[in-house]
């Protein structure tokens, strides 16, 4: 997985419900900057639509005061995407998992993931977790 540096361009956001449309928007805004291709743009903005869901749902970051940070870094035609929440005190994601019945009403962001992504990687520490998704532009 590649750090996240200084350089990289970041927004950090509140964690609440209303600052996903941002996060999306501001996605949007450096695929643009970087001329990626339709496909690529509209995976990029919903797998940090998820990315942000999930830090606000699953973290101390939707907790009063939290905040999460979305990471773009464009290397040629690949583009990692992150977001950096802060924290809890259980495994943030996990693989998404089939039911036999039927899906799920909630649980299937991943599978959205799994699919526009070249690949996914979650990151736990102490104090935060990064999720990353590398997606190749065409």
């Amino acid at each position: 997985m590649r750090p996240i540096t200084p350089t990289t361009p970041q927004k950090v956001l509140d964690g609440v419900a209303e600052t996903v449309a941002e996060a999306r928007a501001w996605v949007s805004e450096q695929c643009a900057r970087h001329g990626v291709d339709g496909h690529t743009h509209d995976c990029a903005v919903l797998i940090a639509s998820e990315f942000a869901t999930n830090a606000i749902k699953h973290s101390r970051s939707g907790k009063p005061g939290g905040t999460y940070t979305v990471h773009t870094e464009f290397q040629g035609p690949t583009l990692y995407l992150s977001v950096t929440d802060n924290g809890a005190p259980y495994p943030p994601y996990k693989r998404p998992r089939e039911s036999k019945d039927r899906l799920p009403e909630n649980g299937q962001g991943l599978w959205l993931v799994e699919a526009h992504a070249d690949w996914w990687r979650a990151l736990k520490f102490h104090d935060h977790h990064t999720i990353t998704a590398k997606l190749t532009t065409t």
